[in-house]
């Protein structure tokens, strides 16, 4: 599923709601995405900077 979303391009929007969790996708994109090369963009998040950015290596979080 993941390699569908990201092969057509563009912009992808995710919602992360109770009933349904999106963040882990969401990080699995914004991770897979920042690897190929690419800018990521994340408005709106319910964490801290800092406790979104956990788990992320220095190539990631420099994007």
């Amino acid at each position: 599923m993941l390699d569908s979303l990201l092969a057509i391009g563009g912009l992808v929007l995710l919602r992360d709601s109770v009933e349904w969790e999106g963040r882990s996708l969401l990080k699995a994109l914004i991770k897979k995405s920042a690897l190929r090369g690419e800018q990521v963009h994340v408005l709106g998040c319910e964490v801290s900077e800092e406790e979104f950015r956990e788990g992320f290596d220095s190539d990631v979080n420099s994007r």
